[in-house]
């Protein structure tokens, strides 16, 4: 049977929660209350967003071009940067950057955004600007990081390219690798294992100064699991010699 032919067939009817006027009076609504100057300001029901210059040569102190503001105590001098909430500062090094939260510091960062509280996001100690990252949580520090994401709390990344630590107080050093868990071993008595080849790690330290791993996974193949495993003493697995 064709149903579409059928005279039983009833048109549908679509029902709105609300009157089909409403949006045009919200509309209203939110211009009435707003008042827009292109060279900086927006005013809307009496509280004031600071939108910063929409032109390079209309720059002021204090605000990059094509940057911006919401919120109180909020320093945005990173041009096509953005800051929203309270205490966050974007410096002028870097740019084109999302500061979302509070108590942020973007310097050196370029394409990158800050989403939680006191994270920053800066150069390392050779100069390296960080690009292309991710930080989300609290108190996450990303030095010279390249497409990078740190997420959670009080973790690290140092002078490395496409790396990323999940959990707490973690430290990934390693170009192309992932640290999750919590509080992971990143250095020896001669320093920092810069050059280990890491690429997995799981950390399980109970604190910054009882730094331990569960499991580890190497570039070469290699596989660590330091701890005995029941009746099973575990150790280094790879490629036989």
């Amino acid at each position: 049977m064709n149903i579409c032919n059928s005279p039983e067939r009833k048109s549908a009817k679509i029902f709105l929660p609300f009157p089909p006027y409403l949006p045009s009076i919200l509309l209203f609504v939110f211009f009435a209350n707003c008042a827009v100057d292109l060279h900086g300001q927006i005013t809307f029901a009496g509280q004031q967003l600071e939108i910063g210059p929409l032109r390079s040569d209309q720059v002021t102190p204090g605000r990059g071009a094509y940057a911006g503001a919401i919120g109180e105590g909020n320093s945005v001098s990173g041009a096509g940067s953005l800051a929203v909430g309270n205490q966050n500062v974007m410096q002028a090094s870097g740019s084109n950057s999302l500061l979302i939260g509070e108590a942020n510091l973007g310097s050196e960062a370029l394409n990158c955004a800050l989403i939680g509280a006191g994270n920053s996001v800066a150069k390392d100690e050779e100069g390296n600007p960080s690009a292309n990252s991710l930080v989300t949580g609290t108190g996450n520090q990303a030095g010279g990081t390249r497409n990078g994401f740190l997420a959670g709390n009080g973790n690290a990344s140092g002078n490395a390219e496409n790396c990323s630590a999940l959990g707490r107080q973690l430290v990934n050093i390693w170009e192309d690798c992932t640290v999750v868990g919590r509080n992971n071993i990143y250095q020896d008595e001669a320093g920092p294992l810069v050059d280990a080849g890491v690429l997995f790690v799981v950390g399980n330290g109970a604190g910054a100064e009882a730094r331990t791993n569960a499991f580890e996974v190497y570039a070469d193949g290699t596989v660590v699991i330091p701890k005995r495993q029941g009746d099973i003493l575990m150790g280094e697995f790879g490629e036989p010699e």
